[in-house]
């Protein structure tokens, strides 16, 4: 960043992935993309790394030291000097360890996660490249919509919260391609 290669945005992106090894493979990685570009290469990347974590049922938790200090006995240290805490097992549920439960819905995916699939996992609102955290009703339940796909879509967790829900973003028409999006619309707007 302080040679002018990259931007504060791109930096921040590369330093969440990057270690001392790859940082000048992703820095020039980032100079051919745009930042949207690249946050989803990130993004990417880190549900892949996620995924793999739960096929191998272990668990990537990273938390000040503090709190590892509270949460176990520091029994290492990780690559970047701080502590590593181990614990005996998993929490358990009804004297089952928590890894074990399986899911009720075999087969079927659930419809949010159909949605999610539907929108590619990126929220809807035009010009946002952030992963999507929820599932808006377009036209709301209690106001007669239902759960088909053509009334739900893709949002993450700021448009959703504060935009739609707090009125200065409203969505309506089908999605997942027929959407009218009207920004400003709240009573301070």
């Amino acid at each position: 960043m302080r040679e002018g290669r990259v931007s504060y945005e791109k930096a921040r992106l590369v330093a969440r992935v990057a270690d001392d090894r790859s940082a000048e493979e992703w820095i020039r990685n980032a100079e051919g993309k745009t930042c949207i570009a690249l946050r989803r290469e990130v993004a990417a990347r880190e549900e892949a790394e996620a995924r793999q974590l739960c096929a191998s049922r272990k668990l990537d938790l990273r938390m000040p030291r503090r709190v590892v200090l509270l949460v176990g006995r520091p029994s290492g240290r990780q690559e970047g000097g701080g502590e590593v805490a181990r614990t005996r097992g998993l929490p358990r549920s009804g004297g089952r360890a928590l890894h074990r439960d399986k899911p009720l819905l075999r087969g079927r995916k659930p419809r949010r996660a159909r949605v999610l699939d539907r929108d590619k996992g990126h929220c809807q609102m035009p010009g946002c490249s952030r992963v999507a955290a929820h599932v808006h009703h377009i036209r709301h339940r209690s106001l007669g919509g239902g759960d088909e796909p053509e009334n739900l879509v893709s949002l993450c967790a700021a448009h959703h919260l504060h935009g739609v829900h707090r009125g200065w973003v409203k969505v309506s028409g089908k999605a997942p391609d027929a959407l009218v999006w009207e920004l400003g619309v709240g009573a301070d707007a």
